[in-house]
Parts: structure tokens; C-alpha cells; sequence
């Protein structure tokens, strides 16, 4: 009765103890989800309230890195690990305090064994970051690489050149998977260290314990380090893969929070063109003295003035570079000159875009369809 009771308790005991696991990672899974939903929510929003000149200062494959890409790691790799830093660290200190109290010799054990592994990592944390910005950039690449192929993917069979795209594509992943085996190595090379520390200590205790016929008295300082090693090794190991994978992921860390910290508050600028009482008639529009110049750059627009009335047809004609995109953008009031201004039936536009934005129509030179059906392009974002 009692082997069957105490054999009854410990199967309780380990069920109740993985119960608890189960549900202490659940919870941690649903804390990770919940971060990373608002992460990506906040850098969503962000990108698609910019205005148009801030828009211009990134290209598409950056946008989409940062929202899969640089989200992912920091999710997974720094929120992640760090929380397995933070309790195998814990554990660790515990089991020290420990074998420390049993045996203070257990200092100069871990001093030995642990100092060329914190030299090796303090010669190369330069390297982890400067191999997380090469693979955050070869990622933008990789993904400007793919839209140009499936975008163009026409040209490519017309014109035969699919091998070029293919072998620039495979390069691009070849470097990729050079720099992820180095991070990997790095990972996997202190084991090895102090696995190897390990044995030398034990094989030096041996040797003088056989050279002095006195593996007896020496047997409980080896069954200590072994003992050591097997507790701690694991842990340590576990430990500085998750510094490297914080460390390497630092340049993904920099963009989703500098996105995050600079993300535009304000109202939603979505299509509320739906509400026509506030929609004023069409008069007249007047450009007086416009100027528009890029910094550091000369005018690209000088000092035009223009009155458009109901019923006129107007062409705006140029040569490349002329201005002729940049007047229709002003116009769009996607941007603000850079002196004069434009008045819509007397009133600036600038002074309520969106008001004015419902005035218009626009069919742009470069054709834009969604991945969708006819109704949804007409609609265009009206459910």
C-alpha cells in the first residue's frame, strides 16, 4: 500500500507540474501575440498615415520588411528569448548560490570554465550586430529582388532573361545563409568551449590523482565538477544563444520601435467623401505664385499662377523633368509648395484636404489594380 501510494503522488505531482507549465505557456504565448499584434498594428497604422513626402523617403521592399521581417525577430527572436533569459537566469544564480555554499571551489570552476567563453563573446559583439544589419538588408534586397521578378515577369520570358534574375536572386540567399551560418556558429561554439574546459579539468585531476595514488581523496572534487557541468552547461548554453540572438537582432529592434515612437497620430484620412452635404461646387481654382523645390535642390516649380473655371479643359505640357507630376501632386494636395498656395472657390486647400479631396477625381499614368474582383477595385476601399 504504500509503494502504490507514493507511486500514486508522484505521477499527481508530475501531472499537476506539467498542467502548470502548459498553462504558464500558454500565457506567455497569449502575452507574445498580444505584443506583437499591437507592434504591428502601431507600424501599420504608422505607414499608412504618412503623408506622401514621407512615404517617398522609403521604398516599398522596406515598408514590407519591417511589418514581416524586423516584426517577426523582435517578436520572436528578442521577446522571445529574453524571457528565457530572464528565467534561465534566475535558475542560474539559484543553482550557483547553491554549489557555491556546498563548495566555494566551485568559483575558480566556473572562472575557468566560463572566461574564455565571455572573451571569445566580448571580442564578437561587434560582429553579431553588424551580421543582424547585413541580414536586414539583404532581406530588403531579397524582397525588392522578388516584386521586380513577379511584377515584370512578363519581360523576363519576352526578353529571355530569367536566368540573370535567377542567378541574382540566388546569390542574394547564398550570402544570406553565409552570414546565418556564421550567427550559428557563434551560438554553438561555446559548447563546445566549455565542453572541452570540462574534460581538460577533469582529465587534469585525474593525472595528478593517478600520479599520486590518490583518485579516492580526489573521486568528490570530480563527482563536484562533473555534477557542476551537467547542471549548468545546458543553462549557460541556453543563456548565451539568447544574448546572441538579442544582440544580432538589435538593427530589427531599431525599426519596429523607431517606427513605432514616430508613428503619425491624428485622424484616420480614409475615403469620407461618402458624406455629400458637405461637398461645395466647383467654381473656380486659382495657383497665385507657386513655388516647389526639393532640399538642396533648385525650383521646380517657379512662380506659376493658374485659374482653372468651371467648364475649362486644361493639358499641362513639358519635357521630362519639367514639373508636370509634381504640379498634379500639389494639386492632389499630396504636397505643400514650398511658397504661394491654392485656393479652391477662394479658399486654401491646404486649410481642409479632405473637403477638397472629395472634389476630385484622379486616374493616375501608372495603373493600379488590387488582387481582387472588378466590384471591389470600383468600390476602392468603400465597404
Amino acid at each position: 500500500n504504500y509503494k502504490v501510494s507514493a507511486s500514486f503522488w508522484f505521477a499527481v505531482f508530475y501531472i499537476v507540474k506539467n498542467v502548470l507549465l502548459i498553462f504558464l505557456a500558454v500565457i506567455g504565448q497569449n502575452v507574445i501575440k498580444d505584443i506583437k499584434f499591437n507592434l504591428g498594428n502601431e507600424m501599420v497604422s504608422y505607414y499608412f498615415h504618412r503623408s506622401y513626402s514621407q512615404s517617398l523617403k522609403s521604398n516599398s521592399p522596406t515598408v514590407i520588411k519591417a511589418i514581416t521581417y524586423d516584426l517577426n525577430l523582435v517578436v520572436s527572436g528578442v521577446l522571445g528569448k529574453g524571457l528565457l533569459l530572464v528565467s534561465e537566469l534566475l535558475a542560474l544564480v539559484g543553482i550557483v548560490g547553491v554549489l557555491v555554499w556546498k563548495n566555494p571551489i566551485v568559483i575558480i570552476v566556473f572562472f575557468v570554465i566560463f572566461s574564455p567563453v565571455a572573451l571569445i563573446y566580448l571580442l564578437l559583439r561587434k560582429k553579431l550586430k553588424l551580421w543582424g544589419y547585413i541580414l536586414q538588408n539583404r532581406q530588403t534586397i531579397l524582397i525588392r529582388q522578388l516584386q521586380e521578378g513577379v511584377e515584370g515577369f512578363k519581360n523576363l520570358i519576352v526578353y529571355g532573361v530569367q536566368v540573370y534574375f535567377i542567378q541574382k536572386i540566388q546569390k542574394n540567399f547564398y550570402s544570406q545563409l553565409y552570414i546565418k551560418r556564421n550567427l550559428d556558429m557563434f551560438i554553438l561554439a561555446p559548447r563546445y568551449f566549455m565542453e572541452a574546459i570540462i574534460i581538460t579539468l577533469m582529465a587534469i585531476v585525474v593525472f595528478f590523482a593517478t600520479k599520486n595514488n590518490d583518485i579516492l581523496h580526489n573521486l568528490p572534487i570530480m563527482t563536484f565538477i562533473a555534477m557542476a557541468s551537467v547542471r549548468i552547461m545546458p543553462m549557460t548554453n541556453r543563456i548565451l544563444s539568447a544574448i546572441s540572438v538579442i544582440r544580432s537582432s538589435t538593427p530589427s529592434i531599431d525599426v519596429v520601435f523607431d517606427t513605432v515612437h514616430n508613428k503619425t497620430l491624428g485622424i484616420e484620412r480614409g475615403r469620407r467623401g461618402l458624406n455629400k452635404d458637405k461637398v461645395e461646387p466647383f467654381k473656380k481654382l486659382t495657383i497665385e505664385h507657386l513655388n516647389f523645390y526639393y532640399k538642396d535642390k533648385e525650383n521646380i516649380l517657379k512662380d506659376i499662377n493658374l485659374t482653372i473655371n468651371l467648364g475649362d479643359k486644361i493639358g499641362i505640357v513639358g519635357g521630362s523633368g519639367a514639373g508636370k507630376t509634381t504640379l498634379v501632386n500639389l494639386l492632389l494636395g499630396l504636397q505643400v509648395p514650398s511658397s504661394g498656395d491654392i485656393y479652391f472657390n477662394n479658399t486654401s486647400i491646404y486649410k481642409d484636404l479632405s473637403m477638397w479631396q472629395k472634389q476630385i477625381g484622379y486616374v493616375s499614368q501608372d495603373i493600379f489594380l488590387l488582387d481582387a474582383t472588378i466590384y471591389e477595385n470600383i468600390a476602392y476601399g468603400i465597404p
